[in-house]
């Protein structure tokens, strides 16, 4: 038995590969002093250009969703979140219209899972699966797993 184990356990490893991979670690090892730490500049968000950010404004208040504007811009949702907090734009209520959770149910008993049915209404997933469960509906497995 133990001749197996050691068979196993203890593969040999060549010499000269351990001593290829300590070059290899050596030369790649860059080591910082705290003078160095000090010049390293904390990342700051950039700043939309203006007319970008009126724009922004603009096509909020025409009705598009935060998840839209930001496909169209080519910025994620929580910056389009930002550039309206910080041009005083107060958010709409991100929760589904009584219109939106009649369709998110029917599409949801039809099979379609919360993330399809939230990209048809455009809405996250997590707006949809809230709005199901405020709204009484069992929900599924996302895994297709039968409930315990």
């Amino acid at each position: 038995m133990v001749g197996v184990l050691r068979a196993y356990c203890n593969q040999p490893i060549s010499t000269k590969n351990v001593k290829y991979l300590i070059e290899i670690a050596r030369s790649k090892h860059v080591s910082r002093t705290a003078e160095d730490a000090s010049t390293v500049k904390e990342r700051r968000p950039r700043r939309l250009p203006d007319d970008q950010r009126r724009a922004i404004v603009k096509a909020y208040r025409a009705g598009r969703n935060l998840n839209q504007i930001a496909k169209d811009h080519g910025i994620h949702r929580t910056t389009v979140a930002r550039v309206l907090e910080e041009e005083g734009t107060q958010q709409r209520h991100r929760g589904l219209t009584t219109k939106q959770v009649k369709q998110a149910t029917e599409l949801y008993a039809e099979g379609l899972s919360t993330l399809k049915i939230g990209r048809r209404l455009g809405v996250s997933a997590n707006a949809v699966w809230n709005a199901l469960r405020t709204a009484g509906i069992e929900l599924r497995d996302p895994h297709g797993r039968p409930k315990s």
